[in-house]
């Protein structure tokens, strides 16, 4: 649920998938050693999960063309009700008004990652270790003054307070406000309760392959995100694979917001400029995946996912159960 420029990056995807293809990556060490027969799985849009995002905005009325006090000193964890922020994390504020959409057209278009560039008529930021700013000390990129004041006024349309972690894309919490010409209120506080997302997901039949790990996982015909929209194999740049919980799948938000924090075991690797990886190149620290012999209760369950680390995106792309059978 992150607002960024659409613009297709055509020339960079093709150089970038085209230097992968020109230089494949070598058989797995372990493949070769133990004579192991690859497995090629390809993974498909119909072994995608299917994530849908419900999303809940507070919005408070305040007075127009005041010079605001917005605090969000309170804030402890982010609106999917994750792990704690870390005291000063959350360092980073934007400022966008929307001037086509009320408050529940502009929380759909959030959850479902549908907005436009073009729905924005005015975007400033602010930075404060306090977590505090005023609308006077917020600027355009880079600095640039922008009256602000001025421009926060009585109308339709929605004003959005964004609160993002320092150097992070990630949207954590989310404030309307809707400048009023008959209230006197010119302060404003985000808190935990100011906006609250859920997911629910409908898993796909899970993806067969083959135990021993002697298997290559290739993404390269998905075209839709999990949640429907177009995907851009480019952005993808994380694989992760974990032995969860059975009980795990209930609760997606947490499970797939915060993968490696329920899993039991977790592997993960870059997969930049990529779209196929060989199990055994993933990682659990330092140590290479062994297969899906390890050691988990009845009930557990695999989970993978493929993610843009740097979409600022909570949810990842791809999302499949795996099911671990014997050749």
């Amino acid at each position: 649920m992150h607002l960024t420029s659409l613009a297709p990056l055509a020339l960079f995807a093709a150089a970038t998938f085209a230097a992968a293809g020109c230089d494949p990556a070598a058989e797995p060490s372990r493949f070769v050693e133990e004579g192991l027969l690859v497995e090629e799985v390809s993974l498909t849009d119909a072994d995608n999960a299917e994530l849908t995002v419900h999303l809940e905005i507070e919005r408070l009325d305040v007075a127009e063309h005041s010079d605001l006090l917005l605090d969000w000193s309170a804030l402890s964890q982010d609106m999917w009700g994750g792990a704690e922020l870390l005291p000063g994390y959350a360092s980073q504020v934007s400022l966008r008004y929307f001037p086509g959409l009320d408050l529940e057209a502009l929380a759909a278009g959030l959850a479902d990652d549908s907005l436009m560039q073009s729905d924005v008529a005015v975007e400033v930021e602010c930075e404060s270790a306090e977590q505090q700013c005023r609308l006077s000390e917020f600027t355009f990129e880079a600095g640039h003054v922008y009256d602000t004041i001025g421009a926060f006024e009585a109308g339709s349309g929605t004003w959005l307070l964004t609160v993002r972690g320092e150097g992070s894309a990630e949207d954590l919490a989310y404030l309307a406000l809707r400048p009023s010409n008959s209230s006197f209120s010119e302060q404003a506080a985000l808190t935990d309760t100011s906006s609250v997302a859920r997911v629910e997901a409908r898993w796909a039949e899970p993806v067969p392959v083959a135990a021993d790990g002697a298997a290559r996982l290739d993404w390269s015909a998905l075209t839709l995100d999990a949640q429907g929209a177009p995907l851009a194999l480019y952005r993808v740049d994380r694989l992760e694979l974990a032995l969860v919980p059975g009980e795990a799948l209930a609760d997606p938000e947490a499970l797939l917001t915060a993968l490696s924090e329920q899993a039991l075991e977790h592997w993960s690797a870059d997969v930049t400029g990529r779209t196929e990886l060989a199990l055994p190149e993933l990682l659990d620290g330092t140590e290479d995946f062994p297969g899906f012999e390890v050691a988990g209760a009845e009930g557990d369950r695999w989970v993978l996912s493929l993610a843009c680390s740097t979409c600022g995106e909570a949810l990842p792309a791809f999302a499949a159960l795996l099911a671990p059978t014997e050749r």
